[in-house]
Order: C-alpha cells, then structure tokens, then sequence
C-alpha cells in the first residue's frame, strides 16, 4: 500500500501523516493476526481487475456527457428490509438516519428529494443541503422512510453493470471514509460533522458512473493502470481529460445538492487542494488516502498516498489525534455491518 508514497519526496507535515497511519495499520494487522482465524471472516483483499481489451474512445467526453441516462446505484446489502421494517414498525427519526446515512443509494435519493422544487424553500440552505438529519428535519421521519423506500426500490430494478468489478469493494471504501470524514471533521471542530460523513460516502460516486457509461473500456482502463502502479485518477485524466471526481460533482450540482459536497467530490484528488481553500475537500481528501491506508482500497486501487498538497496541513489536526479518528471510524463501520451485512456472529474486527 505504502510502496509508491515511501519512494516520493513528501514535505515533513505529509511525510508525518504517512508514517503515523502506517502506524495505525501496522497495529491493526498485528490484532487482527492475534485472533483465531477459525472464529472470524477477514474482509477479503480487493480483487485485481482484468483487462477487456476493450480500448476508451479518448478525450471525447465531458462530464456533463455522462449524465443523461437515469442514474442505477443498488444499495447496499440488507438495507431494503431494514428500512421496510421501519416503516412497518414506525421507528424513530434517529434510526431512520441512521439506516439513510449509511447507504449511497438512499442517501442521494433523499439528497435529491429535499433539494428539489417541492422541499427548496423549506430547505433554505445556501447551496442546498447535504446532510440526512437535516432532511429528515424537512420532510419528517415517517414520510421521508416511505418516500426512500419506493425510490430505492425503483432503482432495484435496474441491473447495475459493474463489468464484474465487486460492488462490495466500492461500498466498503466509501462507508470507511464516510465514517473517517466525520471523525476528522469533529477534531477540526466543524459545525456540521453529517455533511462530511455525507462528502466522503459521496466522494467516488463519479467512478460508479465511468464504469457503467463507459463499460469495459473503463476496466481496461483500470486494470493497466494497476499494471503501471499507476493510481486510478491519474489515469482517468490522462485518458479523458478529467477524473471521477468531476463526475461526480456534476451530478451533485445538477440535482442542486449542497455545493460545499460537490467542491469536496470534485477536489478530493486535486493537484493541490491548498488553492482549492475548502474544509470539505481537505477532509475528504485526507478520509480518502487513511481508509485506503488501513486496507479499504477497491478494484486493485490499493495505492495510499497523501493528498494533495496542503490539505493535511490546512486541517491542522495533531498527528497524536489520528488513533481516535480511527477508533471512531471502525466503530462506526462495525455498527454499519452488523446492520447490514451477513451474518458475523462470533467475528471481531480490531478498533
């Protein structure tokens, strides 16, 4: 994971970061080869993708290009009959966040829904609002679950083609910052820590939409840039011109979700998010390279390299802090996987 960062010039504040979160990586293998391998399933290593042979058609393209055709994300596993059962049971707005927040597909559904004509007045947010428990605020609880549920069920019945690169992968990736970003939003003491949980769960949104738009050429695309240790991003925009960041942000602002989301989904893997002067993206950025770090890389995107100049700097975390940003995370991504994933009794994973 570490191979290509270690051998680059990297200034003192960013080489400090490697080194404290190798730490914490090196920790948690270390517990995690402490338990009996008999008594627990260990998320398995992103699989390699293959190439197609199927070549990209070149700089042809623009973001806003990919944007036309209705937009097909399933939702994570478990989810549907976790939200049926609360509408059924009539649940509380807490747990109903709580099962929203952690889902991509319901998440921009809702995101969607508050920031449209019906909800904008209501919403009053200057750039649109980004976070589930404002949403839930609007709409209310009950007529918001209602609302999710038909929304994700619709999307359902779409097959999402992924070209055979494991959903799973992505999910984990993007749940795994999502819960950093939050973390890492309270140690700089920002006013709105569910918007940066929502940044991060957001932030590859883009590379759903090149895979499936683009199909095969797209995993080609991928799978050489594996070959060349060559991280994704950089590829995409030598291929294309741009990277799945800005994507992802053109679909943000084309459903007027909040614009602070959409400057982080697009800066994330900036040249240098000093210039770019948004908390959101700094957060993201660093989320990004620390979930990757401690093992959450997808589709042979393993590569954690610090981000892009000025952003760890600009958050002015102490480096001392990062084992609680951490701890904080896994236990967040526990929750969610007890939640929705299979079966794990009498597994553990280390926090």
């Amino acid at each position: 994971r570490f191979r290509i960062a270690e051998a680059r010039m990297l200034g003192g504040r960013d080489r400090e970061l490697l080194e404290a979160v190798r730490d914490i990586a090196l920790a948690d293998a270390l517990v995690l080869l402490d338990i009996n391998p008999a008594s627990m399933s260990p998320k398995p290593a992103p699989l390699s993708v293959a190439a197609t042979g199927h070549p990209l058609p070149g700089r042809c393209h623009a973001p806003v290009d990919l944007l036309h055709e209705r937009l097909h994300i399933p939702s994570i596993p478990g989810v549907l009959e976790r939200l049926s059962a609360h509408v059924q049971q009539g649940g509380s707005d807490e747990e109903l966040e709580k099962i929203i927040r952690h889902d991509m597909a319901l998440t921009l559904a809702v995101l969607r829904l508050v920031n449209s004509p019906l909800y904008a007045v209501k919403a009053g947010a200057p750039g649109g609002l980004g976070s589930v428990h404002g949403a839930v605020s609007i709409v209310g609880g009950r007529q918001l679950a209602a609302l999710a549920l038909a929304a994700t069920k619709l999307g359902q019945q779409a097959v999402h083609n992924l070209h055979g690169l494991p959903l799973e992968e992505f999910w984990q990736h993007s749940l795994m910052t999502a819960c950093l970003a939050r973390s890492l939003a309270r140690q700089v003491g920002a006013e709105d820590a569910d918007a940066h949980f929502t940044a991060g769960l957001l932030h590859d949104l883009g590379r759903l939409l090149m895979v499936e738009r683009l199909g095969a050429g797209m995993v080609s695309l991928y799978a050489h840039a594996e070959s060349r240790g060559v991280p994704f991003h950089d590829a995409e925009r030598d291929v294309l011109g741009f990277d799945h960041g800005a994507v992802g942000a053109a679909l943000l602002r084309r459903w007027s979700i909040d614009e602070r989301l959409a400057v982080a989904v697009e800066e994330h893997h900036a040249l240098d998010a000093g210039d770019v002067g948004s908390e959101f993206a700094a957060v993201v950025a660093v989320a990004d390279f620390m979930a990757r770090a401690l093992g959450y890389g997808y589709w042979g995107d393993l590569q954690a390299m610090p981000p892009a100049k000025g952003a760890w700097s600009q958050l002015g975390v102490p480096v001392r802090a990062l084992g609680t940003v951490a701890r904080e995370a896994y236990a967040e991504y526990e929750k969610a996987l007890f939640v929705f994933g299979p079966d794990r009794s009498g597994t553990s994973r280390a926090a």
